[in-house]
Parts: structure tokens; C-alpha cells; sequence
């Protein structure tokens, strides 16, 4: 049986594109610009709508956003591209 690659995380290379060592700072010192020009070019098939939820709920993460309010990867990326910090 062939082995799966993981996947890259979708938190992993948000922060890694934003030139981030720590996670926490995804929701704390990013500007909503920086967290747009991150996001924008990750093609949405990359990753499955759990890890783009995950990665709402984590940078929203002080504001109460319900994620089950997000049907698809579309709608949940385009939410981190318009999030106002």
C-alpha cells in the first residue's frame, strides 16, 4: 500500500508566507492587507474546508465567528480575504 504525503498545513504556510514564527501572531499582528495577500493565492482545492475553518477560527479567534456558518472552502476563504481586523 502506498503512503500518503501529508498535506502542507493551511496554518503553516499562512504564517510562512507572512514571514510569522509564531502561530499566535496570525491573530494578533497581522494587518487585514497582510492576511489578504496571504490568502488570496492558495488555490481553494489545496486544502479540505475543515483546515480552512480551522484556520478562521484560529485567526478570528477573539471575535465570536460561528464557522458553521461557512458552507464551502469559497465562502470561509473569501471570509479570511474580507476579515477586518
Amino acid at each position: 500500500m502506498a503512503r500518503k504525503e501529508k498535506k502542507e498545513d493551511l496554518l503553516a504556510e499562512l504564517a510562512e508566507s507572512l514571514d510569522i514564527i509564531c502561530l499566535s501572531d496570525l491573530s494578533l499582528n497581522v494587518t487585514d492587507r497582510e492576511l489578504a495577500r496571504a490568502v488570496i493565492p492558495i488555490p481553494e482545492s489545496k486544502y479540505e474546508l475543515d483546515e480552512w475553518l480551522e484556520a478562521v477560527q484560529y485567526i478570528t479567534r477573539f471575535r465570536k465567528v460561528k464557522i458553521d456558518r461557512f458552507k464551502s472552502v469559497e465562502e470561509a476563504k473569501l471570509y479570511l480575504i474580507d476579515f477586518p481586523f
